[in-house]
């Protein structure tokens, strides 16, 4: 099996090929020119893995939440790569793949979406699913959903921006990564 990923809706560049079993993956500080650089990136990914688009199986793209202009983005180049040569695409949530990498109870996934605002979702691992437990959305920190997660953690990008406040609504979790 060989996907393509590709994931241009925060601050870096994000591309990832899997290639049978093998994963490699590449992150670029791109500087808001993630329009000038994926292709270039892409074929140089693609080059170095010996691989051509026609050999993939499928393309997926981080379908946010994120940049409004770097969802489009990734959208376009991994539809315009799976229209070229009629593959399936899946658009992937940016914030049940971050849960997804935590293996905890009650994961809550939380991605500064600047302008004083946190995208934030929240699962709980249940027989091995994460099953969300609020709707995922833009919030402000003074209006965050009141959760139970006493066994969880919470992960991403905002907790930088925002742990003291995380800390203050959350008092339960263990860990702010």
């Amino acid at each position: 099996m060989n996907i393509l990923s590709i994931d241009t809706s925060g601050q870096l560049l994000s591309i990832a090929l899997l290639k049978k079993d093998s994963l490699t993956e590449e992150s670029y500080s791109s500087d808001k020119k993630h329009s000038e650089n994926i292709l270039p990136l892409l074929k140089k990914l693609m080059d170095k893995s010996d691989i051509n688009f026609g050999d993939l199986n499928g393309v997926a793209f981080g379908a946010g939440p994120g940049s409004f202009t770097g969802v489009r983005i990734a959208a376009g180049v991994a539809y315009g790569i799976a229209y070229a040569h009629n593959l399936p695409i899946v658009g992937i949530n940016n914030l049940e793949a971050i849960a997804k990498k935590v293996d905890k109870g009650v994961v809550i996934p939380c991605v500064d979406a600047r302008m004083g605002e946190l995208y934030m979702g929240a699962y709980k691992r249940i027989n091995g699913e994460l099953v969300p437990i609020i709707d995922s959305g833009v919030f402000e920190p003074c209006d965050l959903p009141n959760l139970d997660i006493l066994d969880g953690v919470i992960v991403g990008s905002g907790v930088f921006e925002y742990k003291k406040i995380l800390i203050e609504k959350y008092q339960g979790p263990k860990s702010y990564n």
